[in-house]
């Protein structure tokens, strides 16, 4: 009688742990999967972005601007707050804006007018300073985000 007790308490265990694992473990593996993989794609997106912040290449010319914008895009898509989404879409949209405005200002006039060539090359001077700025601020959020997860 004490083996088929001592039988029976082992199927009962076996029966319990195997519902243990197919509800609660099964769930807890997949989200850390999901999670495992969220953290790598933050990373190669959030990689990417700053190499491009980094390189000022939307502002050079280096990067095109369907390139950049698929850049920022991916970054937002896998971003975990929503200021930091709209931080990134603002910071290149704050890039390609510039750049209309101040081709706007360069015209034969302007290079022909040294006064007004030397307040087109300030002004250049002090919006990429500006943007440079935030880049580095951007970079800076990007990194504390990858370290914090």
């Amino acid at each position: 009688m004490d083996w088929i007790q001592l039988i029976g308490a082992i199927g009962l265990g076996a029966i319990v742990t195997k519902l243990l694992d197919v509800l609660w473990l099964q769930r807890v593996l997949k989200q850390n999967e999901q999670s495992k993989w969220l953290r790598e794609q933050r990373f190669v997106a959030y990689s990417v972005l700053a190499k491009e912040l980094v390189s000022h290449g939307l502002w050079s010319g280096t990067t095109s601007q369907a390139t950049a914008d698929g850049l920022a895009a991916e970054a937002m898509l896998l971003a975990d707050d929503e200021l930091l989404a709209n931080r990134i879409d603002k910071y290149f949209r704050d890039v390609a804006e510039t750049k209309r405005r101040l081709s706007r200002m360069q015209s034969v006039e302007t290079y022909a007018d040294p006064e007004k060539r030397g307040e087109l090359e300030s002004a250049n001077r002090d919006e990429f300073q500006r943007l440079q700025g935030e880049a580095g601020a951007l970079v800076s959020e990007l990194r504390r985000r990858l370290l914090r997860n």
